[in-house]
């Protein structure tokens, strides 16, 4: 076993087969070729003061040219002041002095011949990318219009940047190359400038962006957490606002997104403070998870007819929003998506939605009534939990399972009509819904364990069918099972005091008209149902019809029109 982990701590070592590393003159090397006779820099710590990088490094009597400079050789090296680079390394990793705050200058040998250096700040030789200024550099800077790449994590962690000037040379910048600069408070992107690179200004404090035209890309996270934006102009260029793009961006108020957008990401505003309104233009087709989580202060939304999908929890924890409109091009609501929106006080779900998802309305306190349409197949788990001001629920007869704490803790929510549909019921489904007094079943569904745990006020319970349902032991309480009225079919009372479960109810009366689940045909149901339909027999084949006269015409027996079982006589 010993010998098997080491093996593993090999194989996961960065470093390549069979090289050797070794110290010269206080630097770390790994060697690149024993035949060239080559080595790189490697991995340094707490290298301080100043440095100079030298052209050879000797390992055993050997001398070995210095040729490369790893990736974040140096990162970290808080006391480093100075660093000279010597004409033989022809490679240099990114970001080679990350976050040396110290750092005032990056020299460069002048007969290096990939690199130079200006005024201690690090370039390719033809001074066309902008590799690394030193972190410790303060004040304005003036980028060189021969510049077209400000490279990844160019200007990463120099908090005393105060400003900078991009030439109309520039066209791309990289990955985090204004990240972590504290004291950048305004910056102009010129028009030349075509992608704007993963949280490239992440934790600045500009307070406006005009993104140019000239933009097609803007990356994951552009400007997440500039906590002092307040306005964002993007432009018809760009086609998608990607992932955590303004997140954490708590002083943005006004921001247009352009028709041009196609798809806003996950946390594009999450925890957008200060956003009281936004626009969603009808190019967008899809919405991110957490989108809009947190944004305190947004009143209302319209979700426009494009919207195909809006992500999980896309406006949680909205605790202002008071107004939702979903278009009938939405199939369904995700989970967590309205989730403590504590001000909702009515929601109105299209009939295009077919699922519910888990914690969708979730703690919104001041939910008074839902529309669920005859779309919506199934409930998920907490779907409506803790809507303490919900008082009704109409839950349709395409539903076909309620999931666990559905409704629970709905302390206001008096009775509840399980239609024919439902072929189950999860667990605490309406655990402590403490005003429940009726519980209507229409069919032999399963019950969970504790659906109706600690709903003591239940005073009737209506079961339509001739066949017992299958309940758990803990459903209801034992004062249910005492004082409730248990309401079965005539002729069935036998059936429910022989049943598992059910026999404990001491009062049991036959008083009702056993239920088949199959409605006689009617122009009420057709006339509810006549913005679309879809037909089957019970052999499950689609039938072709095309109206409603056609309908008539069927043969006699038992149908599936929209979910609900029909006969036709």
């Amino acid at each position: 076993m010993k010998k098997l982990i080491i093996f593993l701590l090999v194989l996961n070592t960065a470093i390549p087969i069979n090289a050797t590393d070794f110290t010269y003159k206080g630097l770390n090397f790994t060697i690149i070729s024993e035949e060239n006779k080559t080595c790189m820099v490697a991995k340094n710590y707490d290298v301080s003061n100043t440095i100079e990088i030298p052209s050879v490094a000797i390992f055993k009597d050997t001398m070995y040219t210095v040729t490369e400079i790893i990736t974040e050789a140096f990162a970290g090296c808080n006391g480093l002041t100075t660093v000279s680079i010597p004409n033989s390394v022809t490679s240099i990793g990114e970001s080679p002095f990350n976050c040396c705050e110290n750092l005032v200058a990056i020299n460069v040998a002048n007969d290096n011949p990939n690199y130079t250096s200006i005024d201690g700040t690090l370039y390719s030789k033809s001074i066309k990318s902008l590799i690394q200024c030193p972190p410790g550099f303060n004040g304005a800077f003036e980028i060189p219009n021969s510049v077209t790449s400000i490279n990844n994590r160019a200007f990463y962690c120099c908090s005393g940047l105060s400003s900078v000037n991009i030439p109309n040379s520039v066209t791309m910048i990289g990955d985090q190359a204004f990240s972590n600069c504290y004291e950048l408070t305004s910056i102009t992107i010129p028009d030349s400038v075509i992608s704007i690179g993963n949280f490239a200004f992440r934790y600045t404090n500009v307070i406006s962006i005009t993104i140019p035209n000239s933009v097609t890309s803007v990356g994951i996270g552009a400007f997440d957490g500039c906590s002092h934006l307040t306005s964002v102009n993007i432009p018809n260029s760009v086609t998608t606002l990607n992932d955590f793009l303004f997140s954490d961006c708590i002083n943005l108020s006004i921001i247009n997104i352009p028709t041009s957008i196609s798809s806003i990401g996950g946390y594009v505003f999450r925890n957008c403070r200060h956003l009281v309104s936004i626009y969603i233009p009808t190019s967008v087709i899809s919405i991110g998870d957490y989108c809009f989580e947190d944004c305190v202060c947004l009143t209302s939304i319209t979700i426009p007819n494009s919207v195909k999908s809006v992500g999980a929890y896309a406006f949680h924890r909205c605790s202002e929003l008071t107004s939702v409109d979903i278009s009938n091009s939405v199939t369904a609501i995700s989970n967590g998506t309205f989730a403590n929106c504590i001000k909702l006080p009515s929601v109105s779900i299209p009939n295009s939605v077919t699922f519910i998802g888990d914690e969708a309305f979730s703690k919104c306190s001041k939910l008074l009534t839902v529309d669920i349409p005859s779309s919506v197949k199934s409930i998920g788990a907490h779907a409506f939990s803790w809507c303490s001001n919900l008082t009704s629920i109409d839950v349709p007869n395409s539903i076909t399972s309620i999931g666990n704490c559905s409704f629970a803790w709905c302390t206001s929510l008096i009775s509840v009509d399980i239609p024919y549909s439902v072929i189950s019921i999860g667990d605490y489904a309406f655990y402590y819904c403490s005003t429940l007094e009726l519980v209507n079943f229409h069919s032999t569904l399963s019950i969970g364990d504790n659906a109706f745990g600690y709903c003591e006020k239940i005073t009737n319970v209506l079961c339509h069918t001739s066949i017992p349902p299958t309940i758990k032991f803990e459903a209801f309480e034992n004062t249910v099972y005492d004082t409730a009225i248990l309401h079965v079919p005539i002729g069935t009372k036998v059936a429910y005091t022989s049943a598992p479960k059910w026999s404990m109810f001491e009062l049991i009366v036959d008083d009702l008209t056993a239920e088949t689940g199959i409605e006689d045909i009617t122009e009420d149901l057709m006339e509810k149902d006549k913005i679309s339909f879809d037909i089957y027999n019970l052999q499950g084949q689609k039938l072709n019809i095309s109206t409603y006269d056609e309908i008539y015409t069927l043969s006699k027996g038992v149908y599936i029109i929209n979910g609900n079982k029909i006969l036709v006589k």
